[in-house]
């Protein structure tokens, strides 16, 4: 959501893509930190979305990931982001679809104030990396079956499970992501050894306040005999204000009941242009 969008014409016949595309966008910013985010996709006659590659730019890097610079306010300058490499086929009907946003929360941080970006279209542009058919650089795998190490027998004391859900508040105007993964609780019967895991975060924000953006992230990890597992929780909590992040967590290690180790940090960071 949140995103202008650039859809092609139904395409008359198949077409495929290998390699990486690049967008080549004029534009300018109100602010002069910001992000811009590019999506590809692949659309259906009956409006399905799926996305094939995206790219991500922090604007302060356009030059150089050395020596970032802060965009000018109103200047307009061509930028590249080159997407990740994909192969795909794009079906005869469907269209492509080009989304760009400067936000993708919680994929990436929020710049420090919310940017508004425009885009000269008439000179922007987007480069796929078409494949024709028939171009005779067809890879095709061996038919043999795959060979892999040996895999021991493991008994299951708790199977896992995994949870992602969105939360929002109308009333405090607040958005929480949500991922619980438990990676469950198993024996090695080899070795007798017990492996077992949770993991537990939250991405938090309130809309049209960058600066309000926070995760939350928790993950416990058990190994060992069952008679004497050796343990650890670990807990941090990330935020941030328009010059600094703020990193502030725990972590406690115990053999069996008992705690043998508890560290606690607390970290101010210089953003920088970030």
């Amino acid at each position: 959501g949140k995103s202008v969008v650039f859809d092609s014409d139904p395409l008359p016949e198949r077409f495929e893509i290998m390699g990486a595309p690049v967008v080549s966008l004029v534009l300018s910013s109100d602010k002069p930190q910001a992000n811009i985010v590019v999506r590809l996709c692949d659309v259906t006659p009956d409006g399905q979305s799926a996305r094939v590659s995206f790219g991500v730019l922090n604007l302060s890097h356009r030059y150089s990931h050395e020596r970032p610079e802060p965009l000018v306010p109103g200047q307009a300058e061509r930028v590249n982001i080159k997407l990740n490499d994909c192969a795909h086929k794009f079906h005869a009907d469907n269209r492509i679809r080009l989304a760009i946003s400067s936000h993708y929360w919680p994929m990436i941080w929020p710049s420090p104030e919310d940017p508004t970006l425009v885009i000269t279209t008439a000179v922007s542009h987007l480069d796929l990396p078409h494949r024709p058919e028939g171009s005779g650089n067809d890879w095709h795998p061996d038919t043999d079956d795959a060979v892999g190490a040996m895999h021991g027998e493991i008994t299951w004391l708790r199977h896992g499970s995994y949870g992602r859900s969105k939360h929002i508040d109308d009333l405090e105007g607040l958005t929480d992501v949500i991922n619980e993964v438990d990676e469950g609780h198993y024996r090695l019967e080899q070795t007798g050894l017990t492996v077992g895991g949770r993991k537990y975060e939250v991405s938090r924000i309130r809309a049209n306040e960058p600066t309000s953006a926070e995760c939350v992230f928790e993950r416990s990890q058990q190994m060992g005999r069952e008679d004497n597992p050796i343990s650890f929780k670990l807990k941090t909590r990330l935020s941030c204000d328009r010059d600094n992040f703020f990193l502030e967590g725990t972590c406690d290690t115990y053999e069996s009941e008992r705690r043998i180790h508890s560290k606690a940090w607390n970290l101010e960071i210089a953003r920088d242009h970030l």
